[in-house]
């Protein structure tokens, strides 16, 4: 049963995590953009 929700848990931080990275990756995706449109003015 300790095994189980120590592997569930991990999961979970596993889970957060890459949501982060999703989030860190289209805000990174984002900011390039912005930066190509002032470029272009």
């Amino acid at each position: 049963m300790v095994p189980c929700l120590r592997q569930r848990s991990g999961h979970v931080v596993a889970d957060q995590y890459a949501a982060r990275l999703v989030e860190g990756r289209v805000a990174f995706m984002d900011l390039r953009r912005s930066r190509q449109e002032d470029r272009e003015r």
